[in-house]
């Protein structure tokens, strides 16, 4: 799985020591962002390693004035724990912060899919009467809409990079609406998800009761042979279904600590806290063949993103390359390998991707909420200052 060119300036490794303070002004109370793609920085010097980056017009809190290197006199501001943003990146204001909070809605942005190969995008609206394109597009290709206007009659979408594409080219991508199963008090053995195409709710008698669809989740109270006695009346054939396993915790991870199991044979995923599961649901990992199969082992995440935009051009040895803009709840944990919500699909409970984990978007975003680092407000990506504290991913 190659990372995405975006990224690759954050793999330097993390580092730092403590650095001098300077108190601030009593009139800055907060910062704006006023550069898009501001970095946060692990030291006071430009050429420190990444910690993040920052959301255009976000309100950040502030701690203090940190002097350091490469950003002119006025220096740096220290956001947090081995967080420093350059001075020109930033506004200071007398107003307290208005934090920014993660979207509440499973999909982000608004989503649209290229209808037709080599539709095209302008730099203006104007240039489509004389055709002259800044880009083409192939059919599949996702982009972000930013807004939408007519322009002599013809209805234009602005995408996330500024090119104008006729809205006739795209169509909405929805999603799945599939979700898993957070537990509460209950346990993980009362949980499965029915992965046959349908599978029927027969009586004791072996009558007929009713029909449930694929990804449809199950309160299962016992098992009968081969059957499955499931909250509601009725039974369902075990074989129609799949159900988690349990897992043990590992030892390295504390009694209250969250850590994620990923079963890549039963394309289930469990988060746990300790001992205790707390969250169960169905994935798509890679596809079982040479250079999209997922890896196996013990990992921790290194970089969560609110979105990143994938890429695949080079790959001609695979069926199809794709391109896909600010794809949501990203969270890498070896390399170029991660979970990230899949709007493409919702093929959830079998081998999908070319590597990756994919969740629907809401369990992308519900897996995106309860790991560490914890991506604080206002912030596009974050690393975590010690590796070691992240959350532990198993996959097996």
């Amino acid at each position: 799985m190659r990372l995405p060119i975006a990224l690759l300036m954050l793999l330097a490794a993390l580092g730092g020591t403590a650095q001098a303070q300077v108190p601030l002004k009593r009139s800055v109370r907060s910062l704006t962002v006023i550069e898009d793609g501001a970095a946060v920085l692990t030291e006071p010097r430009r050429d420190a390693a990444r910690r993040g980056t920052l959301v255009l017009g976000a309100s950040l809190k502030v701690i203090a004035r940190a002097p350091g290197e490469g950003c002119g006199d006025a220096g740096f501001y220290q956001l947090g724990e081995a967080a420093f943003v350059c001075s020109s990146a930033v506004r200071a204001e007398k107003t307290h912060p208005e934090p920014m909070a993660l979207p509440d809605a499973a999909l982000p942005h608004e989503y649209l899919s290229v209808r037709r190969e080599g539709a095209r995008g302008y730099a203006r609206p104007e240039d489509a009467a004389t055709d002259e394109y800044d880009t083409a597009y192939a059919k599949g290709f996702t982009v972000v809409a930013r807004e939408r206007i007519e322009h002599e009659g013809v209805a234009f979408v602005r995408t996330r990079r500024g090119h104008y594409v006729r809205a006739r080219d795209l169509r909405p991508v929805r999603g799945s609406d599939f979700a898993g199963v957070e537990l509460g008090e209950r346990p993980l053995s009362s949980v499965a998800f029915v992965i046959a195409k349908r599978a029927s709710v027969r009586d004791d008698q072996g009558r007929a009761l009713r029909e449930l669809p694929r990804l449809a989740k199950l309160e299962v109270l016992g098992q009968e042979g081969e059957r499955l006695r499931i909250a509601g009346g009725g039974f369902v054939d075990v074989a129609a279904t799949m159900q988690p396993s349990a897992a043990a915790k590992p030892e390295e991870v504390a009694a209250d600590e969250l850590w994620i199991d990923v079963d890549l044979e039963r394309q289930v995923l469990v988060a746990y806290r300790g001992a205790q599961p707390i969250f169960v649901t169905l994935i798509s990992s890679g596809k079982p063949r040479r250079r999209t199969e997922t890896p196996r082992g013990r990992f921790r995440i290194w970089v969560k993103l609110i979105s990143s935009d994938m890429r695949d051009r080079e790959r001609h040895e695979l069926e199809q390359s794709y391109a896909l803009e600010a794809v949501p709840w990203v969270q890498y944990f070896e390399g170029g390998y991660g979970f990230h919500a899949a709007f493409w699909h919702e093929r959830f409970g079998e081998p999908m991707s070319r590597g990756c984990i994919n969740l629907s978007p809401a369990d992308a975003r519900t897996l995106f909420q309860l790991t560490r680092p914890v991506l604080p407000a206002g912030w596009e990506a974050v690393l975590p200052a010690d590796r070691a504290r992240s959350t532990l991913v198993v996959l097996r």
